[in-house]
């Protein structure tokens, strides 16, 4: 504490607060992005997950017609994919991968 901010107490505290005004604004402006980035990386994880999804299953359409022809094409595949759709326990244009293990028989441990 100064000479200053003895004699005017007033004057040393608007500023004190001031600047603890400008600090939280400061704060407040780096959540409010840090949030909004939050969300997007969200929303692209689950983007991601249901992409996975999706190609574990045409990967288990190419499997299995693989293995029943030893031969296939595209309308094979897209069949094949309404076929398994359901293995999850959900149609919803994907697969859990731990349904695709367990048809492998590679359940992860």
């Amino acid at each position: 504490m100064d000479l200053f901010d003895f004699m005017f107490p007033e004057q040393a505290e608007a500023s004190h607060l001031r600047s603890i005004s400008r600090s939280l604004r400061t704060q407040t402006v780096a959540a409010s992005g840090t949030r909004a980035r939050i969300e997007q990386t969200q929303s692209s994880v689950e983007g991601l997950r249901e992409d996975v999804h999706f190609l574990n299953m045409v990967v288990m359409a190419i499997i299995k017609r693989l293995t029943e022809k030893e031969t296939m094409n595209m309308a094979d595949i897209s069949d094949i994919l309404e076929q398994i759709d359901h293995l999850d326990g959900v149609q919803d244009g994907g697969l859990d991968i731990n349904s695709m293990r367990a048809v492998l028989g590679a359940v992860k441990t």
